[in-house]
């Protein structure tokens, strides 16, 4: 009975390893993907000569916010009338 239960055991200890680790597998390459995104968004941010104005229609505000990454706006329509001519809108939020 000992035997039994040791193997029972390992059995399922082995299909957790294996569990985890496409777990951390996953993460990583989600992970990955996002460093990339951040790394473009980043490289495309310089070639604007003025800040971009952001956006986030849940934390945003349009009467008291000045559309910076710390104060977005509410709605696009506000940002728009925020942006220079040629600006960037950065629309963030889930």
């Amino acid at each position: 009975m000992k035997l039994r239960s040791k193997r029972l055991l390992s059995v399922f200890l082995s299909i957790l390893m294996v569990f985890t680790a496409l777990n951390v597998t996953t993460f990583a390459e989600s992970n990955k993907k996002k460093l990339k995104n951040d790394k473009i968004i980043s490289e495309n941010l310089k070639t604007f000569s003025s800040d971009p104005i952001y956006v986030d229609g849940t934390l945003g505000e349009d009467t008291t916010n000045d559309g910076s990454e710390t104060s977005p706006v509410k709605t696009l329509e506000k940002a728009i009338e925020l942006a220079e001519n040629g600006g960037l809108i950065v629309i963030q939020g889930k």
